[in-house]
């Protein structure tokens, strides 16, 4: 299922089309509390936790803000950003491994505070229940799943690495996902939508991007 990440494969950056579009451009449809609910209380992943009150780039550090990509399309239109490179470096077999279990819950349904194909998922539900099928026993809060890996940078993504995007249907950090190369990620997206993949630089989502972390190598 990955495009240009199998493990050896030689590292190359990607430039995503302006006509990019997938069924997950649906951020627009997001309801209150749909897109980045934990199944705790305001202090948890659907509000800006306030844990994070160390240093910017600490694992306890606020959520860092990303400047204005200068795109004003609606996440609705589906159209990208900017036309940023987004990486497309190989996976390990871990990664690998990470992103095919991802992978095969592709059209399930979202459900707030769920964590399994039983139930469905809310955003960190489905990336809590990828990395824990894996073996990797990722705690159920985004502020934990923010903090549970090494920060990387937009440029040295690979597949498996979790992204976080805040002010989505709430100020503050809101909404994860897996990336799996090619310049997408796969992700918990609202009610109406389920579990979708979209362009790390579609025009809604990158205006949202803060960071992402890697726990598996």
């Amino acid at each position: 299922m990955l495009n240009n990440t199998v493990a050896g494969a030689a590292p190359a950056l990607t430039t995503l089309s302006n006509t990019t579009t997938t069924a997950a451009m649906g951020p627009a449809a997001v309801q209150p509390g749909a897109a980045g609910n934990t199944g705790t209380t305001a202090t948890g992943a659907g509000a800006a936790p306030a844990s994070l009150t160390g240093a910017i780039g600490s694992p306890s550090g606020p959520v860092p803000v990303l400047a204005s990509t200068g795109s004003t399309t609606s996440a609705a239109g589906g159209s990208t950003g900017s036309a940023r490179l987004l990486p497309n470096l190989p996976a390990s077999p871990n990664q690998a491994r990470l992103v095919a279990i991802a992978q095969a819950q592709l059209g399930a349904r979202y459900t707030w505070a769920g964590t399994s194909p039983a139930t469905g998922f809310d955003c960190s539900g489905f990336v809590y229940y990828v990395y824990n099928t894996f073996g990797y026993p990722l705690e159920r809060t985004m502020a934990e799943q923010f903090a549970a890996g090494r920060r990387v940078r937009m440029d040295e993504l690979r597949p498996g690495d979790i992204v976080f995007f805040a002010d989505t249907y709430t100020s503050g950090l809101s909404h994860n996902g897996i990336y799996i190369g090619d310049g997408k990620f796969i992700h918990a997206v609202d009610e109406s939508t389920g579990v979708a993949i979209t362009p790390l630089n579609s025009a809604y989502w990158e205006q949202r991007y803060v960071g992402a972390v890697r726990i598996i190598d």
